[in-house]
């Protein structure tokens, strides 16, 4: 990445969140944290996807999700699915 690329994304990064660096960096993490569950469910087999999306999407707290990764990932897998997610981001 250039200097000019950067000055670009921090340019956009103000005309988003201003000086709020906190508020920027929440929501990285939780578009993240949204693109590696969306990730992790599509390795799933079809019929076991559709049945979490559906769990999700009727009781989407983090409790729920919390469970939801424990039951039908490792603790790898998660942490692969959210570094490629933030490469991927980033």
């Amino acid at each position: 990445m250039n200097l000019l690329q950067l000055n670009v994304i921090q340019n956009q990064r103000e005309q988003l969140y201003g000086e709020n660096k906190e508020d920027f960096a929440d929501q990285l993490l939780s578009l993240c944290q949204q693109q590696a569950l969306v990730d992790l469910i599509k390795s799933l087999p079809e019929e076991k996807q559709t049945l979490l999306e559906k769990t999700l999407s009727q009781q989407p707290n983090p409790q729920i999700i919390e469970q939801v990764l424990k039951d039908n990932f490792t603790e790898e897998q998660i942490l692969e699915a959210l570094k490629k997610a933030t490469e991927n981001i980033i």
